[in-house]
């Protein structure tokens, strides 16, 4: 039996045409995968969508909220035997967290004391309105993981405080929840008694 060196090629370039389209095949999944992973890695660039949002009752007051975000009570109210004095809202995605603190009258927020051991004070800027103190400031992470930022309002002769913030992963991720946080912020209702 003879074999021709044309027939040999034929099958050569046959075995080399097969090996090529499963390597194809294989490598073809992967890139998909690939696809879910980058958008996976990168959830800021996916737009924030919800409109829907829920009330929260604090101790002393309400606030809206994004409905698929995370709720936390944080501090237990020092004025009232049920309810919290705060309150922190994650995203689905963990990029941000809303923040209210707003008791009855006045408090110190100690949930969002600075962490000296890792974390700075980023800015900090005080205005005296005509009818509040407004502090407004800006916390940092030492690894460059987070900011957190607030804005303190103060009406000193009513000895009454609220704090409303927002910790945020990167300045991409603030802009995406920033017309959330806008409405969330305007949405508290406070109460005294």
């Amino acid at each position: 039996m003879r074999i021709s060196c044309r027939t040999s090629l034929q099958g050569i370039s046959i075995l080399w045409i097969a090996l090529m389209s499963c390597k194809e095949v294989i490598e073809q999944p992967e890139k998909q995968k690939n696809l879910i992973f980058n958008s996976q890695r990168q959830p800021e660039l996916i737009p924030f969508t919800n409109t829907n949002v829920r009330s929260y009752d604090g101790a002393w007051f309400t606030i809206h909220y994004p409905s698929d975000f995370i709720v936390h009570p944080s501090m237990r109210s020092s004025t009232s035997a049920k309810g919290f004095d705060s309150a922190i809202f994650t995203s689905p995605d963990g990029l941000v967290e809303f923040y209210v603190f707003s008791p009855q009258w006045d408090g110190q927020a100690y949930d969002i004391a600075l962490k000296p051991a890792s974390e700075y004070i980023f800015d900090k800027d005080i205005r005296n309105l005509r009818d509040k103190t407004e502090i407004l400031f800006t916390i940092a992470a030492k690894d460059g993981s987070y900011k957190r930022s607030y804005r303190e309002s103060i009406i000193p002769n009513s000895n009454v405080r609220w704090i409303l913030g927002i910790k945020y992963k990167s300045q991409i991720a603030y802009q995406k929840y920033q017309d959330a946080f806008v409405l969330f912020k305007k949405s508290l209702k406070q109460y005294a008694d």
